[in-house]
């Protein structure tokens, strides 16, 4: 029998981490083990980890973010050679015979991962389970899957985000470990490049349900009629735009003169619209556009420093 060992990376969601663990703790195909790696929650999670006998806990002091998380959570699992590996956040639910109709996959051991289907409110969002298409431009890599009449299928796709994708521990030691230094945000995404670039597809089971209970997004605020994140909610944004970047970026080594050419372009021209977008319309013009620039250019040049965007908007320690 595989044995299966969840991860699960939580920051200051008591409430849902509750809810992850009793759908784990429910699967029809039993979990070896459950490690949950706490980002320095200060909602009580601690204090109820502690109360968990049969959960393996690894606390962090700081937010490492998701992409922190995980790498340390799947070193953890990884050291101790469980067979496959479940990694999800802690806002997500999976049926009770999710596990099970995984790893029931004919040939499972082929792919590079498995994944069940994503909902977010009964309904499937496109950017859970996609493949993955480079352009020489700042577009996203994901390219939405086609609709599957048959919903009993199996897909072989590219990309899956950290919401219940099955590893199995051969492509963990091939590709190693999620890049901590992500943060958040697209650490998924550079993940599944690696898996497919190195191992091969991941097989989707249109019929293996995960319930993601879309976590709260940041706040909004209205300035001159725009809609703008607040100063203090902004920080977050930061590290997707650096991430995305830094992966269009890594392969100019492989792009012809003409596609460097574009590429460049559509980073002068994403970051030029962004400044004047703060200019016309944005409140704390001067931080913001400090914020905007350095997001970009440290995705440009591959610089990987947490601490910058607090730092430059001058908040506290950035929430997940």
């Amino acid at each position: 029998m595989n044995t299966v060992a969840a991860i699960v990376v939580t920051y200051n969601r008591l409430v849902d981490l509750k809810e992850c663990i009793r759908s784990l703790r429910r699967q029809s195909y039993p979990l070896a083990a459950i490690v949950v790696f706490n980002n320095g929650s200060t909602d009580g999670t601690a204090d109820w980890l502690a109360q968990q006998t049969d959960l393996f806990c690894l606390t962090s002091r700081n937010n490492l973010g998701g992409a922190g998380g995980f790498h340390h959570g799947l070193k953890y699992a990884f050291e101790k050679q469980y067979d496959w590996f479940w990694v999800m956040d802690d806002d997500c639910s999976p049926e009770e015979g999710c596990l099970e109709k995984l790893l029931a996959i004919p040939l499972k051991e082929t792919y590079a991962g498995l994944a069940p289907t994503v909902y977010e409110e009964d309904k499937i969002p496109a950017f859970h389970r996609a493949n993955l298409t480079y352009s020489p431009n700042l577009s996203s890599l994901q390219e939405p899957l086609e609709e599957k009449g048959n919903s009993t299928s199996i897909s072989a796709i590219d990309f899956a985000s950290f919401v219940g994708l099955l590893l199995p521990y051969s492509s963990v030691q091939a590709v190693g470990l999620p890049r901590s230094e992500f943060f958040i945000h697209n650490d998924d995404v550079e993940y599944s490049l690696r898996l497919k670039n190195q191992v091969g597809k991941i097989a989707l089971l249109h019929t293996a349900r995960i319930d993601h209970f879309c976590a709260s997004k940041p706040a909004l605020s209205q300035f001159n009629g725009r809609s703008a994140y607040a100063i203090d909610k902004l920080w977050i944004r930061f590290y997707g735009i650096r991430n995305n970047i830094w992966l269009k970026r890594e392969a100019w080594p492989k792009l012809k003169p003409l596609h460097k050419i574009r590429l460049t372009g559509s980073f002068a021209k994403a970051l030029s619209t962004q400044l004047i977008q703060v200019a016309l319309h944005d409140d704390h013009k001067l931080k913001r556009m400090k914020f905007y620039t350095a997001a970009y250019l440290d995705g440009w040049f591959g610089v990987f420093d947490n601490e910058k965007p607090r730092t430059i908007l001058a908040i506290n320690q950035p929430q997940k």
